[in-house]
């Protein structure tokens, strides 16, 4: 199991410096996070790469949390 990739999570949070605070922290224990700095760059980063965990903040402007919690919903046929 040494050669399995390290689990793949997109961060969407608009405030940079909490972005890469929370970057660091996943990084430390084996994670690889991507950011995505509002719900639409979001969504456009999901259709490209399978992340195992979306973690968002709720209150952005383009695309909110909760708009892209819709979205995600929605493509994955659950909505």
């Amino acid at each position: 199991m040494e050669n399995e990739k390290p689990p793949r999570i997109l961060l969407v949070e608009d405030q940079a410096l909490l972005a890469k605070v929370v970057q660091a922290l996943l990084t430390q224990v084996g994670m690889t996070v991507d950011i995505a700095e509002n719900g639409s760059v979001a969504t456009k980063m999901l259709l490209e790469t399978p992340y195992v965990l979306v973690l968002t903040d709720l209150m952005m402007l383009i695309m909110d949390g909760l708009q892209l919690v819709e979205w995600i919903h929605c493509k994955a046929g659950l909505a």
